[in-house]
Formats: structure tokens, sequence, C-alpha cells
């Protein structure tokens, strides 16, 4: 540009007089550090300040500011922290009449004031804010390696002196955020995009996308004008239908383009989203288990709502089938994954061998132990039912025969084909030739097989008595089931067998004399010492000196006791003959029993 032209402006009489005040305050203003090369001040990593260059002075060595004459340099030193692209520059503050004055900047390295060695030098720089000119800025971009230091030297064009707005660090810009949440369906959040430097032209910042939010505007266009005027980008959360909870939203990217602006090293700003949406966790019975198979029974859980994390779900286990023995055991939590709406649990039956009714598996949801806003809903509870695969028959045996000796009871043994897991009662007859009460005690017309074994017998208390009866039976017989699983089988009826223990002695003995006269009939009684059961048969011979046909009717050889007597007659029909004789005698001697649980006793001949 032609300096000469627009540098005449300093002749005019506000020039003039703006020197002469500055000129006045030059003379009156403190030295200050930065006046010399050593004792420079430190800039941080990225900034801007308004800063002045009044009351600086000339250093020996240092480079000249452009239109000679004595300078008015003051130092600053920054040291890269990463390599990139970096901007110095200086702009004069907006609207201030004061402070119009036409910049120069220098960027160096070196370690002394003398052994400079340049990186760039700017005098005019388009853009800057100036009632005066919007030339009097200066700018120097460059690429700074790291850790390297900078030296920068700011003085006037032609000596002049005033305020000035340094800015410095990577030529990139600054997001920021001004209201960090937004509500879905409610509040809007917001930050801020501004440039670090004076772009080299026109520049535009591209904010990139989200799935949570929109940003508005989404370019963003800066110039040399306002690149230091930060915009508002509003941030309205997506009102959604999932569940997320309190979460985060952030554009995909910032893209600066043109204007030679950098990318940003930092993230997107993120805005905080407060959600608004809730869920609840609700559980139903889908298949029911079978032992037959074995299948497992499967329960779905499901959300109402869709969430973006995992859902996990503690439940509790009850119901009337045990785990571990009717199903193997389940976990007691349940995760519904990011983005589904159900889940299942699966019950693994066990197919055993045991009888017993369909169970139960009750699941009972207790509790979201992670997740976000989701709570139980209803129903809650679940149950599903396992059928049995399994039968068994009953059948009956004798095992133990009764004996009055003892006395021994009889034992009958009830048999069931398989465990069952309930109680199995049976109800039954008695039959048989003994007799309860004289032969037996009473006893019940039941039986029962325990849940979980396979027997049971029924016992019959046998009775010492003093019959002489012989064996008697007790006859068991099967009629039903009355409780429980199991069903009659084939062998429904059993006989026990009771010994007797009795052995009634026979005698006998003469009761009336025979007489012709009459005649009248002569007789013995057969005795037993004790009632038998059976009939019994004593077979006896016959002697004496009375002669069988003539002076009686020829005798039969044997005599029966009937069961349940004790005696027994034998007659003697006595023949009246026409021979005169004396007395005679019939003897009659009992020599064996033919029939009969008797035995001969002590007196086993009679005389009649």
């Amino acid at each position: 540009m032609n300096h000469h032209s627009i540098k005449s402006r300093v002749n005019s009489k506000f020039t003039l007089l703006l020197v002469v005040l500055l000129g006045c305050f030059l003379l009156n203003a403190p030295a200050r550090a930065n006046d010399t090369f050593p004792g420079q001040t430190l800039l941080g990593n990225n900034g801007s300040f308004v800063d002045s260059n009044v009351g600086m002075t000339s250093e020996a060595g240092e480079p000249l500011s452009l239109g000679g004459g004595a300078l008015n340099t003051q130092w600053y030193t920054w040291v890269a922290p990463i390599s990139g692209f970096v901007s110095f520059g200086t702009c004069n503050p907006t609207g201030s009449t004061l402070t119009n004055f036409d910049t120069t900047i220098g960027v160096y390295t070196g370690a002394a004031v003398n052994a400079l060695t340049q990186i760039g030098f700017n005098d005019d720089t388009t853009g800057c804010n100036s009632t005066v000119n919007a030339n009097y800025g200066s700018t120097v971009a460059f690429n700074a390696v790291a850790g390297t230091s900078y030296r920068i030297q700011v003085d006037g064009y032609f000596n002049t002196t005033g305020q000035f707005n340094l800015f410095y660090g990577f030529s990139g810009f600054t997001a920021t955020i001004t209201t960090p949440n937004a509500t879905e369906g409610g509040a809007t959040g917001a930050f801020t995009v501004v440039l670090n430097a004076v772009p080299t032209g026109a520049a535009t910042i591209t904010i990139g996308t989200s799935t949570q939010c929109t940003f508005a505007p989404s370019v963003l266009n800066f110039t040399s004008a306002n690149w230091n005027l930060a915009q508002t980008v509003v941030v309205t959360a997506i009102d959604d239908a999932i569940v997320e909870g309190p979460h985060f939203c952030a554009p995909a990217s910032i893209t600066p383009s043109g204007g030679g602006v950098s990318p940003s090293a930092a993230p997107p700003p993120a805005i905080n989203v407060v959600d608004n949406d809730t869920a609840t966790v609700s559980i139903v019975n889908t298949t029911n288990g079978a032992e037959a198979g074995a299948v497992a029974g499967v329960m779905t859980l499901t959300l109402s709502k869709v969430s973006a994390v995992n859902t996990v779900v503690a439940y509790t286990v009850t119901g009337t089938a045990t785990s571990g023995t009717d199903f193997t055991a389940l976990s007691g939590t349940v995760t519904i994954l990011a983005g589904a709406t159900t889940a299942t649990i699966s019950i693994p039956v066990i197919d055993d061998a045991i009888v017993e009714t369909a169970e139960t598996v009750i699941v009972t949801l207790n509790s979201v132990t992670s997740g976000v806003s989701t709570s139980i809903g209803a129903p809650a509870s679940a149950t599903n039912t396992i059928a049995d695969n399994d039968a068994a028959t009953v059948t009956i045996a004798n095992t133990t025969n009764g004996s009055e000796t003892g006395p021994t009871n009889g034992v009958l043994t009830v048999t069931q084909t398989a465990v069952s897991a309930t109680n199995t009662v049976l109800a039954f007859t008695r039959g048989g030739t003994a007799t309860s009460g004289s032969d037996y005690t009473a006893f019940p017309l039941s039986v029962t097989i325990p849940a979980g074994s396979l027997t049971a017998t029924i016992s019959i208390p046998v009775i010492n008595d003093a019959a002489v009866e012989g064996s008697e039976t007790v006859i068991i017989t099967l009629t039903s089931v009355t409780s429980g699983l199991a069903t009659l089988g084939a062998t429904l009826i059993a006989t026990n067998t009771i010994a007797d223990n009795d052995s009634p002695l026979v005698t006998i003995a003469n009761t009336t004399n025979g007489n012709e006269t009459g005649p009248a009939n002569g007789t013995m009684t057969v005795s037993l010492s004790a009632i038998s059961g059976a009939n019994a048969v004593i077979a006896y011979s016959v002697s004496g000196t009375a002669t069988s046909g003539s002076d009686f009717t020829a005798l039969s050889g044997t005599v029966t006791i009937t069961a349940g007597a004790t005696t027994a007659l034998i007659t003697i029909p006595i023949l009246d003959d026409a021979i005169v004789e004396g007395a005679e005698t019939v003897i009659v001697t009992l020599t064996s029993v033919t029939s009969g649980a008797v035995s001969l006793g002590a007196t086993l001949i009679a005389t009649n």
C-alpha cells in the first residue's frame, strides 16, 4: 500500500494534538520491564489483552521500526507448547479515538537483542477496528515448532504510540460453553465460537451434527472485522423416546475453512442433556417348562421404552418347584441390552424320576440394579409351570407270616414303582379265616407310603389265644388310592398266615354203663382239653369180655369231635340176648388221631 498517502494524516490537527498529548504522557510515563529485551513479558499459550507502548524507549541493537527515528518498542516472549500454525498481531480496541495509531510487529528467535533471526514482520493488516484506518493493525503468522521460544516486538509506525490489542497463539478458534444444559422438549443450551486471530480472509466455521442435539446456526462466518466477536450457537436437545438419563451432546466436529484458520486441538464443546424419558420393566411367562424333553421354561422381561444403556434387573425365585432338583438354579439377575426392549429368563428343567404334580417357578422382579430412569412396573411377577412326566403304580405282597408263638406279627409290604413327591395313601379291606379281635388286634384299613419312599408295611398284631385252631389267614386287598399321585397296579391281594401254637389233648371216660334190660346203651365220652378249630377224628380199638355182635352192636372204630366242640360220645348199642351170663365189659382204647390238630392225652382207656 502507499504509506505516504495514508500516513499523511499524521499532519492533521487531530493527529498533531494526539502526538502532543502522547508526548506529554511519554515524558511522564514510568519505565516498564518489557521496554528492554531482557525484561520481555512471558505470554501464555493463547490469548489477547490491551497494552500500550507509551513511554517505551529504544535499545541498542534492537531491530528498527518502520519510518525511522527513535523506537518505542516493547518485548514479549512466547514458547510454543506444540507445533502448529500460529498468529501474533495487533489491533486497536473498538471505538476509542485515543488509540488509533499504526502498529508494527516483528517475530524473532534468538537469545540476545543484537543476535535475532527474523521469522516475520508486518506493518499493515486489513480489518482491524479503527476510526481512522482499517490497516493500522499488524499480523505475523507462521508454523511454530514445539519448544521454541519466539520473541515478539511491538512498536508504532513512524514512532507513534498508543494503546493496542495484542493477540497471540495458535491461529484457530475458541469454543466456549455459555449455557451448559439443554432439556429434551425444553430449555436450550448454547456455546460461542470466536477466532483467536485476525483471519487472512473470509473464514467459516462449520458446526458438525449430533444424534442428540441440533445446532443453530450450523455455519458461522468470520471476517477480519468481526473475528474477535463471539458468535452464539444454540443447542436444542432432540426430544427422542429413548431412556438415556443425564447425558451430553457435542457436534461431531467444528471445522474451520478459509482465512488461514487452523483446526482446534480441543474437543468440541459438550452440552449436558436433561432426559425427559422414563421406563418401566415388567415380566410375563411365555413358555411353560416340561420334564418330557426336557423343555426349558421361558419368561420375558419387557422395557416400556428403549434404553441407551444396559438395564440390569434383580429378581427372586419362589414356587413349589425346587431349585437344583426340579430346575437348574437361576442367577437372580437379567440384563436387557442397550437398544433392546426385551430379555428372557430361561428355566432349565431337570427330568427327575420323581412322581409329582405340575410344579411352579415364580419369578418376582425386585429392583433395577443398573440402568437409568427405569423402575419396576406391572406385572412384576410371573409363574412358570413345569409339567411332570413320571407315573407310579402300587402293589402288595406278603413278607412275614404271623404266629401265635411269641407272638410274631404278620407283615405285608406295599410297594410303589417310583418315588413320589407326595404321600401315597391307600385304602384296603381285610378278609381271611382269622378273626379280628380274637386272632389279631384290629388295625386301620389304610396305609401311607411317605413322599420320597418306595414302600410301606401293614402290620398284623397277632393275639396268642388258647384256642386250638390251626393256621388261619388274613387277606389284605388294596381297593383305592385315597391321596397321592400313584395308581393301583396288578397285584392287589396278599395273604398272611397266622400259625397256631395250641394243641388240645384228647382223653376218654366211661359215662353210662350198658344194660340188657331195656336194653340201655352204654356211653363213653371222648374229651378235648381245648377247643380245636378243626374237626378232630380219633381212632380207637374195642376189647373186653363182651362180644361184639352178640353182646353189643359192633362199633365204628373212630369218633369225631367237631370244630368248636370239646366232647363227643361213643355209644355202645347193647343187645338183649337170652343167655344167662354175668356182667360183661366193653373196653375202648384211643389209639391215634387220624385228623385234626390234637394229641392223645393220658387217659386213653375206658371200660363200660
